[in-house]
C-alpha cells in the first residue's frame, strides 16, 4: 500500500485493502464527491458503499489510533464525570478510563483528523495526559446518553 507524502496510506487504499469496498466504488464516489463536496470517506458512507463502523475502522487505522466497541467498554464512573454531559456532546466525546496516579485518562472520539477538537478536550483535561482512541459517532452519542 503506497501512503501520500504525509507517510500516511490512502483512506480508498485502507478501505479496499481491508475489503470493504472495491475500486470501482472509489471511483463512483470520486465523482460524486466533485460534486457533494464531501471527504471520500463521508462520500462513500452517503452512497451506502460502506457503515459508520467500517469508515471508523479505517480512520483509526490510517490515524494509527486504536478503535474501540463501546459496548463491550464498561468505564469506571470516576471517568464518565471527568467531562460535563454536555461537553461529550458538544465534542461527541467520552472519557472511558483514567489513572489518577499516572495523570492519564483515554478519551474516544469520532473523527481523529479532528485537531481542534483534540485540542480543546486537552485543555478542558489538562490535569491529565490525554490518549484518543476512535469509535464510530453513534455509538458515542448512545454511551453518552
Amino acid at each position: 500500500m503506497q501512503a501520500p507524502s504525509g507517510g500516511k496510506p490512502r483512506l480508498g487504499e485502507l478501505l479496499v485493502s481491508s475489503g470493504f469496498i472495491t475500486e470501482a466504488h472509489i471511483k463512483i464516489a470520486l465523482q460524486v464527491q466533485k460534486v457533494r463536496r464531501l471527504f471520500l470517506g463521508e462520500t462513500l458512507k452517503y452512497l451506502g458503499f460502506i457503515s459508520p463502523k467500517e469508515l471508523a475502522i479505517a480512520l483509526a487505522r490510517q490515524s494509527g489510533m486504536e478503535y474501540l466497541e463501546l459496548h463491550e467498554i464498561f468505564p469506571p464512573k470516576e471517568a464518565l464525570f471527568l467531562l460535563e454531559k454536555r461537553e461529550a456532546q458538544t465534542y461527541n466525546a467520552i472519557c472511558i478510563d483514567y489513572n489518577e496516579d499516572k495523570k492519564e485518562v483515554t478519551v474516544v472520539i469520532d473523527d481523529p483528523y479532528d485537531v481542534r477538537k483534540q485540542a480543546a478536550l486537552r485543555t478542558r483535561l489538562k490535569a491529565y495526559t490525554v490518549n484518543f482512541k476512535i469509535a464510530e459517532p453513534e455509538s458515542i452519542r448512545k454511551a453518552i446518553e
